[in-house]
């Protein structure tokens, strides 16, 4: 099934030096399971992956999200739509120094109105190890323990895909392969898409999918065989 789906996508920017094509006439389908977008730096990798989130328009071409036109949404309406059907992990954690674990992966729940499910969210947090952490601070874990709240916070809206920037960027090696093994974990336990973005070939070498982008093109796409770590 594809859960992701772009049609001649382009994000062009206007420069003293000419036209910058960020993303260039791109076309592809993102299946169920654990994709990975990769290549060198200043190929699109992250404009890419925002504008399948809502956080960029595109200047051309179609996105369409869990069966989803992008296109037809205002702005507020979009952000509901990320809020409801899309989780964002990023290099930075992003979290709340005056909140605690619990109330930092809970957060995106009030932003929408929602009550949280406790037990939801402690099955979320016993899965990923940080169970015994809920009621600590983010200035008392470790690195790889606040990538671990950002993606149980990322996780608390039960959506539908899950968008990753370089989730493992601040991480040591130990770590970065703990959270992509997490992360291959709860895509197969809650059926979820995830798109991950890297430099790293160990990290694209356990994606069911990856997507090799150049200069704002796709320079070479590989399918998988699914093979879940956790």
């Amino acid at each position: 099934m594809d859960i992701i789906r772009v049609e001649n996508l382009k994000l062009h920017y206007s420069l003293e030096a000419g036209i910058k094509k960020a993303i260039d006439d791109i076309t592809l389908e993102i299946k169920k399971g654990f994709t990975v977008i990769t290549g060198p730096s200043g190929s699109g990798k992250s404009s890419f992956i925002q504008m399948i989130g809502g956080l960029k328009k595109p200047t051309g071409g179609s996105i369409n999200v869990n069966g989803t036109d992008l296109s037809i949404f205002n702005e507020e309406d979009l952000a509901t739509f990320r809020r409801r059907y899309i989780g964002f992990i990023f290099r930075q954690y992003n979290l709340l120094p005056a909140l605690n674990v619990y109330e930092n992966i809970v957060f995106p729940l009030g932003l929408d109105g929602r009550i949280e499910d406790y037990e939801y969210i402690k099955q979320i947090a016993g899965l990923l190890g940080i169970d015994d952490k809920l009621h600590c601070y983010p200035k008392a874990l470790s690195s790889g323990e606040r990538q671990k709240v950002s993606i149980a916070r990322a996780l608390s809206t039960k959506p539908a895909v899950i968008l990753a920037d370089e989730p493992t960027g601040n991480l040591d090696s130990r770590e970065a392969q703990e959270v992509i093994g997490l992360l291959k974990m709860t895509c197969r336990e809650f059926n979820q898409t995830v798109v991950l973005v890297t430099h790293e070939k160990e990290i694209a070498d356990m994606a069911d999918q990856v997507i090799f982008l150049k200069d704002g093109k796709i320079a070479a796409m590989e399918r998988r065989q699914k093979n879940y770590v956790g």
